[in-house]
Parts: C-alpha cells; sequence; structure tokens
C-alpha cells in the first residue's frame, strides 16, 4: 500500500505548479485551463490512492500518474489533442489499459474481504470483472464529457456520436489487450 508520494506525483505536482505560474506571465489560456485541471486531477488522483483502503502498489500509482499526464499535460496544456490527429484515440487505448490496472486493487480487497484466495479464484471470473470495471469506467468518463459539454456550452465532443463511440470502442480494444495478456501471464505463473 502507498503512503508516500511517488516520484511521478512530485513530479506531476510541481510540474502543475510551473505551469499555472507561467500562465500568470502569458496570455495562453491553454496553459492556466491545463495547469488548474492537471493540479485538480493531481489532488484528485493522489487523495482517491491514499483514502481508499485499497492495496495500491507504486506501479499502478505511477500508471495512473502517467496517464493524467499524457491527458491533461500533453493533451490540453500543449495542445496534443489538436497537433496529433489520432491523440484522443490512442489516450483511450491507453485509458483502458490503466481503468484494468487499477481494477486490480479492487479485486484484491473485495477477495480479501471475502476471506478467499486470489490464486484460487477462477480467472475467468477475474478476467470478467477486470472488463467490467474498465469499460464502465471509459463509459462513465463519456457520461462525463457529454455533461460538461452540455452544462458548459462546450464541445469536447465534437457534437458527435462517432467520437463517442470511437472513444468507447478505443477503451474497450484498451480493456480486451489487458485482460488478454493478464490472462495469458495468469496461466504461464499457474504453470
Amino acid at each position: 500500500m502507498v503512503k508516500k508520494f511517488t516520484l511521478t506525483e512530485i513530479i506531476n505536482l510541481s510540474l502543475s505548479i510551473i505551469i499555472l505560474i507561467l500562465a500568470f506571465f502569458t496570455p495562453n489560456k491553454n496553459l492556466y485551463y491545463g495547469g488548474v485541471s492537471f493540479l485538480i486531477a493531481e489532488i484528485l488522483s493522489i487523495l482517491f490512492v491514499r483514502v481508499l483502503p485499497l492495496p495500491f502498489t507504486s506501479f499502478e500509482v505511477t500508471i495512473l500518474q502517467f496517464q493524467i499526464f499524457i491527458s491533461i499535460f500533453l493533451g490540453t496544456t500543449l495542445n496534443f489533442y489538436g497537433l496529433i490527429s489520432e491523440f484522443d484515440f490512442l489516450l483511450h487505448i491507453s485509458f483502458g489499459v490503466v481503468a484494468s490496472v487499477l481494477s486490480i486493487p479492487f479485486i484484491k480487497f473485495f477477495i480479501n474481504k471475502l476471506n478467499l484466495d486470489i490464486n484460487k479464484t477462477q480467472i475467468l471470473f477475474i478476467i470478467f470483472i477486470i472488463f467490467c470495471f474498465s469499460t464502465t469506467c471509459g463509459t462513465l468518463w463519456e457520461i462525463y464529457e457529454f455533461s460538461v459539454d452540455k452544462l458548459l456550452g462546450l464541445n469536447t465532443q465534437n457534437n458527435s456520436l462517432l467520437d463517442t463511440m470511437s472513444d468507447i470502442i478505443a477503451n474497450t480494444i484498451g480493456t480486451l489487450s489487458f485482460c488478454i495478456i493478464y490472462s495469458y501471464k495468469h496461466k504461464k505463473q499457474a504453470k
């Protein structure tokens, strides 16, 4: 269980503060919005990892921090969404993997609560839970994007069902990729 700050948390927090300081000296609104978003996401992720009674490893925290970095810092602040046409699709694939990785502490927590042995739990059941958790996270993100667009008059989804469906498909591709690798790794360890 992670209690101390990880290096990636320290780097991301520092970077978000530096971005906010720089934003005061430039007219670039992306810098300001990116810095604020980055700082809020960092604080929420740090609270998430420390408040929940889940056995997060430093790897899981690092991969979460990396996802925040590429989505907010690279995507929003440095405008990779506009510079790289497939950035959003690739980001949703990586989110599927990250959400799958983050499902593992939840699974371990509930298996321990039920006094079960994770090594004796059916791998198909674990894969099913990983798949459901990750695809649900991706779907909830799309609901969030839609809600923010409607409430704030934004256009993050480009007024497009195609964008939403592409994001959900990309998340599912990332999730399925992780599930295949996880089941293969589990089979190798079982031998």
